[in-house]
């Protein structure tokens, strides 16, 4: 097992590859293949964004990121730049590695795994986007909602994921 593997099962296709229709769907597939027994089911290790296997290396950022090649825009240089993105738009306009306002410095999605190895919350953020997508495609009013809130992902909810991993 390898990297090669590990690419084969959780990252078939290059994020470039990817199309609005199928990018959440991709990305949730690459994020789970970074849950600590997929990885080591194929002898790959992380060191901050990056997967190894000792002769092969992928890196975990923007560019295998099927959100960020479909959604984000280069020619804007502040944090709207990902405003057309869905993972940006259920993070209440707030970018995946970038902190929300009721989040203690650090919760970010993308930096619980960079530094802790923990994909968890991006997975759950990944899954309440699809959850977005297909609901503002039925209704487009939905997002305008009070109950979607509380499929959002919460810090209780990491700290207790946590614990029971740890148990």
């Amino acid at each position: 097992m390898s990297l090669t593997t590990w690419r084969k099962e959780f990252y078939p296709t290059f994020a470039q590859d990817a199309t609005s229709e199928n990018a959440i769907e991709h990305s949730i597939r690459k994020w789970v293949g970074l849950r600590s027994e997929n990885l080591q089911k194929h002898n790959v290790t992380t060191n901050g964004s990056s997967l190894h296997d000792g002769a092969n290396s992928l890196w975990i950022d923007a560019s295998t990121c099927a959100l960020c090649v479909v959604y984000y825009d280069h020619s804007e240089r502040t944090v709207s730049a990902c405003s057309r993105c869905p993972l940006f738009r259920v993070r209440g306009n707030v970018a995946c590695d970038k902190a929300r306002p009721e989040e203690k410095p650090n919760r970010e999605p993308y930096f619980l795994f960079t530094a802790l190895r923990d994909p968890e919350p991006m997975i759950d953020w990944l899954k309440a986007a699809a959850e977005l997508e297909t609901k503002t495609t039925v209704d487009p009013d939905w997002d305008a909602r009070p109950d979607h809130e509380a499929r959002i992902p919460t810090e209780d909810q990491d700290e207790a994921r946590r614990y029971e991993r740890r148990g």
